[in-house]
């Protein structure tokens, strides 16, 4: 009788600090932006001739808050105002689902246990996926709350980021580029194509075989053939190695992106294969699956964070 006290005492408080927490939180868009103009005005209300607030520089990320005809509103730093939708690239960073397997789940502000709790999840509550680092994922509950949560309190569905812009090359492109020419003659080369053998091998996040791969699941599998050890997700991947700058890359080495739309962390990464290309295990509803896509127009030269070099 007594532990049954206590689960009903704990089912109490939690259902408690729900409804508080629910009634407190902040809801805001539920997508992030870039800025893709070089200098653009941040407007008090969604015409040129309206005052203007601040302006924000290209890369500057925004939360969108809604659409009015071709003009956003945003906040940044604080301000609330509206740029045209003709300098802001919108970003639905949601990668996948979650349900709460506990009956009650913390909501922290950051990825670990010892940050403040923000919320707390009953068991069979449902969250969106925005991104994972270690043991933990960023996620946004129903009513728009945003927070971390460990990975042991949720059941995941395998995720996947819809990427309309995302530059993709035809069937007869690809299986030209999955033909094994033979006449490599670097290790970067060599890399490459054993690379292009597992194209179309599905995305399977977490998975690191040709039965399926998550994106540092498949560059980690492949470098391993060379004798090369990598980290195992692609924010640690983008700590090895050596920098190299973009308009320097050369076949092998392995280019980083922020999928999630911030442009403040590493959520994927690839291989270049030379000619402005790059191999990859693509997560987007589209492709989902082992691909080449453009590294310098589209989806993913907006993306590009950086680039490291593991072989001379």
């Amino acid at each position: 009788m007594s532990n049954l006290k206590k689960v009903l005492v704990s089912t109490v408080v939690c259902v408690l600090f729900i409804t508080l927490f629910s009634t407190l939180a902040y809801a805001e868009g539920s997508q992030t932006g870039v800025i893709t103009g070089k200098v653009v005005n941040l407007r008090q209300s969604p015409n040129t001739s309206s005052k203007v607030l601040d302006q924000l520089e290209k890369g500057s990320q925004v939360t969108v808050l809604k659409k009015s005809n071709d003009w956003y509103q945003v906040k940044h730093s604080g301000i609330t105002g509206w740029v045209s939708g003709e300098y802001l690239s919108v970003k639905n960073s949601v990668i996948g689902t979650g349900t709460v397997i506990v009956n009650c789940a913390n909501v922290r502000s950051q990825s670990s246990t010892s940050s403040d709790v923000v919320l707390q999840l009953s068991k069979g509550a449902k969250v969106s996926i925005r991104s994972r680092t270690g043991d933990w994922y960023r996620i946004t509950t129903a009513n728009g709350t945003e927070g971390w949560i460990n990975k042991d309190l949720i059941s995941v569905k395998d995720s996947s980021v819809s990427r309309g812009d995302e530059e993709q090359v035809s069937a007869e492109e690809l299986a030209a580029a999955a033909k094994d020419e033979g006449n490599a003659t670097t290790k970067g080369e060599k890399i490459v194509n054993f690379a292009k053998k597992y194209i179309g091998v599905k995305y399977v996040w977490g998975g690191t075989t040709p039965k399926g791969f998550d994106c540092s699941g498949f560059v980690g599998y492949v470098y391993k053939n060379f004798g090369i050890s990598l980290n195992r997700v692609a924010a640690d991947q983008a700590k090895q190695g050596t920098k190299v700058n973009k308009s320097d890359l050369k076949p092998g080495d392995l280019v980083f992106f922020d999928t999630n739309g911030g442009m403040n962390s590493i959520s994927h990464v690839g291989i270049y294969i030379g000619g402005g290309k790059f191999i990859h295990a693509s997560s987007s509803r589209s492709v989902h699956k082992v691909t080449i896509s453009e590294i310098n127009s589209g989806y993913y030269s907006q993306t590009f964070m950086t680039a490291r070099r593991f072989i001379k």
